[in-house]
Order: structure tokens, then sequence, then C-alpha cells
């Protein structure tokens, strides 16, 4: 139907306006910094993980959403400690920083 020489020119016009804006896709959906050093463990916990640091944010996003008061999901939250005041106290001063990366994403 098309000449291959225009299919060659359409593939890589196409090729390269997708090597353009996928890098602004993946800077405009990565969370900050400040996020990802928000969600890491103690040194004591993430030395005996696997986990990369994205891992962590990643779970640290979805425990926000059934930890923090201003989540959104039906499931309880599942820290063992949860009602210990220490533990509440602790988490709210987390879930406030931690909001502005969950709004963010």
């Amino acid at each position: 139907f098309f000449d291959p020489c225009f299919q060659l020119i359409v593939m890589s016009k196409l090729t390269l306006l997708l090597l353009v804006l996928l890098p602004m896709v993946l800077v405009a959906t990565s969370p900050s910094q400040e996020c990802i050093d928000l969600a890491q463990p103690p040194s004591y916990v993430s030395m005996f993980s696997d986990k990369t640091p994205m891992e962590y944010y990643t779970a640290s996003v979805e425990a926000s959403q059934r930890c923090c008061s201003w989540g959104n999901s039906s499931e309880p939250c599942k820290c063992p400690i949860s009602s210990w005041r220490f533990f509440t106290w602790r988490m709210e001063k987390w879930c406030t920083k931690f909001r502005s990366c969950v709004e963010a994403n």
C-alpha cells in the first residue's frame, strides 16, 4: 500500500517522538527524593531486605491509604501496634509529611 521508504521514514519519526516524550512522562510520574526518603524504613530493617527504595515507596503509599486518617482504603491498618499511643503519634506526623507525596501521584 505505502512505499517501503515512506514507511521507514514514518517509523523513524515515530520512534524519535517516543524517545523524546517517554522521559518526560517518566519524570512527571516519579516521586521526589524527599518522598522516597520518607518511605524508607530504619537501616536495621532495610539491611535484611532485598527491596529497592521504590518498592518501599510503593508499599508506603499503600499503607498510607490504610493507616492515615485521610486514606480512602476500606481495609484496616495491618500494623499490630496501630492502637499504641506512640504509634499513632508518630504515624500522624509521618502521614502529614507523606500526604503531599501521595497527592502528587
